[in-house]
């Protein structure tokens, strides 16, 4: 996963310049703000935690490796 997660997201066509979010079923990740709510509600969670959701929402619906 670290290696993963050092390559950056393969496809960034999805993100734009401002306001990179990602939304999957009821969680949604700001990227720009470091943000990530569940229903609606704010979770915190550590840089490696945030970077790796990140990476799974990007690739959602995909079968990723280690």
């Amino acid at each position: 996963m670290r290696a993963a997660l050092r390559r950056g997201r393969p496809d960034e066509a999805g993100f734009d310049e401002h306001g990179e979010v990602l939304e999957v079923g009821e969680v949604r990740l700001d990227a720009g703000r470091h943000e990530v709510a569940v229903r609606g509600e704010r979770v915190a969670l550590p840089l490696k935690e945030f970077e790796l959701l990140e990476l799974l929402l990007a690739n959602a619906g995909r079968v990723l490796t280690r």
